[in-house]
């Protein structure tokens, strides 16, 4: 059943799709079978794998120099960070909803009021709140970079200190949090409507006195 399961995601030809469902099969592989929990070499091994998968797409979007709108947004964020080093342009400036709605003058400052996707006319700017990582890195900078990546590891720390509990447990959460990781590479992910359901259920599954995910040394 897992066998035709992955097959099919494979079949879609969606990297964050095939990547998602390689990590789904080394969580089993490793959990279930082997009864391990995973290690960072685990998940450096899985990364690489994962990249190697998508690395067409990461070109395309990040390193082709096409201009497209996830492109131009994910390269100003990093001259952004540098420029207002170290905390950024601000909340709602730069790749989020509101900086949409309330159209940012960081567009125009860096020149992406005139991209097909970041304009600032009716429905212009539909592809402004798409990414993740450079909002975070344009809005927030390096210290907010360093502040998102710490909750994570701590996340992924309470997570992995669950591991002998409940490995039933322990799948469902690590590859619900290593899901977003993924769409986070090429979408919204932690602040797109999915991420709130995926987050009500991490917080369901992690609530548990015999799981003890909070416990963190």
């Amino acid at each position: 059943m897992g066998f035709f399961a992955a097959l099919n995601v494979f079949c879609t030809f969606r990297y964050k799709a095939m990547a998602a469902a390689i990590f789904a099969i080394a969580l089993f592989y490793v959990v279930l079978v082997r009864r391990k929990s995973i290690s960072k070499w685990n998940l450096i091994c899985l990364c690489i794998i994962a990249v190697f998968i998508a690395w067409g797409q990461i070109v395309e979007y990040y390193f082709a120099g096409n201009e497209t709108a996830r492109d131009l947004l994910g390269t100003t964020s990093l001259q952004i960070a540098f420029d207002y080093f170290p905390l950024g342009t601000g909340f709602g400036s730069f790749a989020s909803y509101m900086s949409k709605v309330y159209y940012s003058q960081v567009y125009f400052s860096y020149h992406l009021s005139s991209v097909y996707g970041l304009m600032n006319i009716p429905d212009g700017g539909s592809f402004i709140s798409d990414v993740y990582w450079p909002m975070v890195l344009g809005q927030t900078g390096f210290l907010g970079l360093l502040c998102i990546l710490s909750i994570y590891i701590k996340l992924f720390k309470m997570i992995q200190s669950g591991s002998s509990k409940d490995p039933n447990r322990y799948i469902c959460l690590l590859l619900l949090f290593l899901y977003l990781l993924i769409q986070s590479t090429a979408s919204a992910a932690f602040v797109g409507p999915l991420s709130v359901p995926i987050g009500f259920l991490l917080g369901a599954l992690a609530f548990d006195r015999r799981f003890k995910v909070g416990s963190i040394k």
